[in-house]
């Protein structure tokens, strides 16, 4: 059960999800009045990346980058939205690791994502035991 912002009781889904997507269109372009600006000399005191550093950002993923960062991944994470967890993905590296890299590599490539990869769940999780209002909520997104 959800109350909209006159006090009116949803109970239907569609009700609901109408509500959440109102109150979350609302918030969109408003104005935050506590957001600090960047300070630019600020930014300038600091040491910079070099040259060499620049190039290492912009340049192509390598095959054993991939790898060290899966390497890296815990065995016991939650599974993705595909249920396999990083256990899978390092014990089929054999087989999969061809496909694994070329859509790494697409992605800062061609700046292209597959759908499949790009897949958010969202849920509400109450602030108080009394939540009764989407404002009562806060959405956690499981990518």
């Amino acid at each position: 059960m959800l109350k909209d912002q006159e006090g009116n009781i949803l109970t239907n889904n569609d009700q609901i999800d109408k509500e959440v997507v109102r109150f979350y269109k609302g918030l969109v372009g408003t104005t935050a009045t506590s957001l600090k600006k960047i300070d630019i000399l600020a930014m300038r005191e600091v040491s910079q990346l070099s040259i060499e550093q620049r190039i290492l950002l912009i340049g192509n993923v390598l095959e054993k980058e991939v790898h060290q960062v899966l390497m890296k991944i815990s065995d016991i994470t939650a599974p993705g939205e595909d249920r396999y967890g990083a256990k899978f993905f390092k014990v089929t590296w054999h087989i999969i690791k061809q496909d694994i890299i070329d859509v790494v590599q697409e992605f800062f490539m061609k700046e292209r994502m597959y759908r499949e990869v790009n897949i958010t769940l969202i849920t509400m999780i109450p602030k108080h035991d009394a939540a009764n209002m989407v404002k009562d909520y806060r959405p956690i997104s499981c990518c």
